[in-house]
C-alpha cells in the first residue's frame, strides 16, 4: 500500500463529563483509542442465522430528544453501560446511540437510509437489530457493551403513517411499491422532490411512495384495519358467535382484550373456538416462536401450515361481510383530481434519479470486492454524497436504485491506494472506516482505468 490520503476529521469516543466529544457525531475534545480490531468489509453482518435478541424498543427508544436532556437521563441512571437512542433534534431522522461506559457519556451517530441503520460499518434492518447486536455480540468501546437500556419517562409514539387516497402500480426495475387505495406505510424517510420510503403494512414490503397519493393517518387507527379478517370493535362473545355461524375452518382476529396492544387469532375447529395470541414486538409479531414483518404474514403461513395439528386456517370471516375494493373515482371531480395527482408524479418520476441528486460530488462504476468465500469483484454504482458536514459514499446496484446496498461514512475514514499485485489487478483503492473506537471496517474497490481510479482519488 502507499501514499495514506486522510478522508476526514477523525476524533474519538472516548470523553469525560466535562469533554462530550464523539467520533460519530463529529463533535470536538477525544482523545485517540488504542488496539484497533479490523473487521473485513462483509455484505451482511453475521448473526449466526438470527437475529439478536434486544430489550423492547419501549425501554430505550426515546424519539426526538437533544444532547443534554439525553445526559441527564443518563447520569440519573447512574450505572456504567446504560443507554438510550434518540431521533436527532438538529438532523430529524437520523439517529444517536448515547452511552454511559467508563471514560463519560458517548454519543455514537446511527445514519437512517431507506429504513436501514448504520453504525460502526455495519448496516442493520432496524433499531432493534442495531441494538441487539452491541448487546449480544459486539463491543461498542473496547470491553464495554450495551447492558442497562434507559426507559423514557413517558410511552413514546412517533411512528409516521400515512394510507393510500389512490392506487400506483410500480414502474419496473424501480424501488417503487405497488398499492391500492386504503393500503397503510410506516414512513422511514422523506426522499425529496414528492417521494418518501416506507414500510407497507399489509406486506411488510419496503420501497418509495409519491406523497400525493396518500394522507396522514390518525394515530388512533389500529393499521391492521386493512385487512379484511381484522375485527377492531368486535367482542370477545361476538367473535364467538361470528364463528359459530360461520362454521368449522372460519377464523378471525381482534385486539387481546388481557394483554393491551396484542393480538387474538380466532379459529373455529371441531365445533369449538380455539384463540392464539399474537404478540406485538415493536414492529413486528410474534407467534409460534417466529417472528413475521406483518400480521398478514402470520395468516398466511397458517392458512399453509398446521397451525393445530390436522388444520389450517380456511375461511376468514370479512368484516361486513365485504372484501377491501379497489378505488375508482366516482364524480368528475374526483377523477380531475386524482388526474392531477398521476400527472404531477409523472412530471416527477421523470426528474428523479441520482444524477439528479442534490450534494453529488462524483458518481460512477466501481468494482467491490466481496469478502464471502468466492472474493469476487462485483460492480456497483458508487454515489460521493456531501450534506453540509456530513461526507457519504453510497452504494447502489445501479443508477435507477434509491435505496443503497451500503454506505461509507467518509468523515471517519482513510483511503489507500493498493499495489497491483495485491489482488493481482489494476487500480485498486483500499477505504478504512473507523466510526468506532475498537473496531474498523475495511472496503476494497477497483477502478476500471488508471483515469478513473485517479477521479475517485481525487474526489475522495
Amino acid at each position: 500500500m502507499s501514499n495514506l490520503i486522510r478522508t476526514g476529521s477523525e476524533q474519538s469516543a472516548g470523553i469525560m463529563k466535562d469533554k462530550l466529544g464523539s467520533p460519530s457525531t463529529g463533535s470536538e475534545d477525544g482523545n485517540e483509542q488504542e488496539q484497533i480490531q479490523q473487521k473485513p468489509e462483509t455484505d451482511d453482518p453475521d448473526l449466526g442465522g438470527s437475529a439478536p435478541h434486544a430489550p423492547p424498543e419501549t425501554q430505550w427508544y426515546h424519539g426526538r430528544l437533544d444532547r443534554y436532556t439525553a445526559e441527564d437521563r443518563l447520569w440519573n441512571a447512574n450505572k456504567l453501560g446504560s443507554y438510550l437512542v434518540r431521533e436527532s433534534d438538529r438532523k430529524p431522522g437520523s439517529y444517536v446511540l448515547s452511552y454511559l461506559g467508563r471514560t463519560g457519556i458517548n454519543h455514537f451517530r446511527i445514519t437512517a437510509v431507506c429504513g436501514d441503520f448504520y453504525i460502526g460499518g455495519r448496516q442493520f434492518d432496524s433499531l432493534n437489530d442495531l441494538i441487539g447486536y452491541y448487546t449480544v455480540y459486539s463491543d461498542l468501546l473496547k470491553r464495554e457493551r450495551l447492558l442497562h437500556p434507559v426507559a423514557p419517562p413517558e410511552p413514546v409514539n412517533d411512528k409516521k403513517r400515512v394510507v393510500a387516497i389512490l392506487p400506483y402500480t410500480k414502474m419496473p426495475d424501480t424501488d417503487e411499491l405497488t398499492f391500492k387505495k386504503g393500503d397503510i406505510f410506516f414512513v422511514h424517510n422523506d426522499m425529496g422532490d414528492g417521494w418518501l420510503w416506507v414500510t407497507a403494512h399489509r406486506t411488510g414490503e419496503q420501497g418509495m411512495i409519491f406523497r400525493e397519493l396518500v394522507e396522514d393517518l390518525d394515530d388512533s387507527i389500529d393499521p391492521n384495519t386493512v385487512f379484511p379478517w381484522f375485527h377492531p370493535n368486535c367482542t370477545k362473545n361476538e367473535a364467538v358467535d361470528l364463528l359459530v355461524k360461520a362454521g368449522p375452518g372460519s377464523f378471525l382476529v381482534r385486539p387481546s382484550d388481557n394483554s393491551p396492544g396484542d393480538y387474538s387469532l380466532f379459529f373455529h375447529i371441531n365445533n369449538q373456538i380455539q384463540r392464539f395470541r399474537i404478540e406485538k414486538k415493536g414492529v413486528r409479531y410474534l407467534m409460534g416462536g417466529r417472528i413475521f414483518e406483518c400480521l398478514d404474514a402470520v395468516i398466511n403461513r397458517y392458512r399453509k401450515e398446521q397451525i393445530v395439528e390436522g388444520y389450517t386456517l380456511q375461511h376468514p370471516l370479512i368484516v361486513d361481510g365485504s372484501k377491501q375494493q379497489e378505488w375508482v373515482p366516482d364524480t368528475p371531480k374526483q377523477q380531475s383530481e386524482a388526474e392531477k395527482i398521476y400527472a404531477t408524479l409523472r412530471e416527477c418520476r421523470d426528474q428523479a434519479g441520482l444524477k439528479k441528486m442534490k450534494g453529488i460530488k462524483y458518481q460512477g462504476y466501481l468494482h467491490r470486492k466481496s469478502d464471502k468465500a468466492t472474493k469476487k469483484w462485483k460492480p456497483l454504482y458508487f454515489v460521493l454524497l456531501v450534506d453540509g458536514t456530513d461526507t457519504h459514499l453510497y452504494l447502489y446496484e445501479n443508477p435507477k436504485r434509491t435505496k443503497p446496498k451500503g454506505l461509507i461514512d467518509l468523515s471517519c475514514a482513510y483511503l489507500y491506494q493498493v499495489h497491483d499485485s495485491l489482488w493481482e489487478r489494476p487500480y485498486c483503492l483500499q477505504i478504512v472506516e473507523r466510526a468506532l473506537p475498537c473496531l474498523a471496517t475495511v472496503t476494497h474497490l477497483a477502478a476500471p482505468s488508471v483515469e478513473d481510479c485517479l477521479k475517485w482519488i481525487n474526489a475522495l
